[in-house]
């Protein structure tokens, strides 16, 4: 199982403008640059397509930014993952199933049907506002956004 850099950094930056979702205030691409150590250049590109997906806009001027669409309550892990065309349920198995010589009789396959079951259920049921309340806690810097 694999989780891309692109998802996961797009879930970083996701996760740092549903912070500031209450405050309806743009948060600038400098902001989540600086805090999630990730460069302007990149997070543009992720944000390109997080819009075309419709979970974020962008705000032009000065105080321009990006925000949420709608509620980080109403965004699903699997929504972030899915916009960057991610199989986080892809294992070895799936890739080489039809090259496996042991895809009749593999004693390990069941297993691995469960595990994915158990990742789609979990990233399906998890949204942005579970993440930051379950794990948010005292390691989420909230320091001005608009720097």
């Amino acid at each position: 199982m694999f989780v891309s850099t692109r998802s996961r950094y797009a879930l970083r930056a996701l996760l740092r403008i549903a912070h500031y979702y209450e405050e309806r205030t743009p948060v600038s691409v400098r902001f989540i640059s600086q805090k999630e150590n990730i460069t302007p250049d990149y997070l543009v590109q992720l944000f390109q397509q997080l819009k075309r997906s419709g979970i974020i806009r962008s705000i032009r001027g000065p105080k321009g930014g990006y925000q949420l669409t709608r509620s980080p309550e109403d965004i699903r892990v699997i929504d972030v993952f899915k916009t960057f065309s991610e199989d986080l349920l892809e294992d070895f198995c799936r890739i080489n199933y039809y090259s496996c010589e042991l895809k009749d009789r593999c004693i390990a396959q069941h297993f691995w049907k469960e595990v994915r079951s158990i990742i789609e259920n979990f990233s399906t049921n998890m949204t942005l506002q579970d993440i930051l309340d379950n794990y948010g806690g005292n390691n989420h810097d909230t320091q001005r956004k608009s720097t």
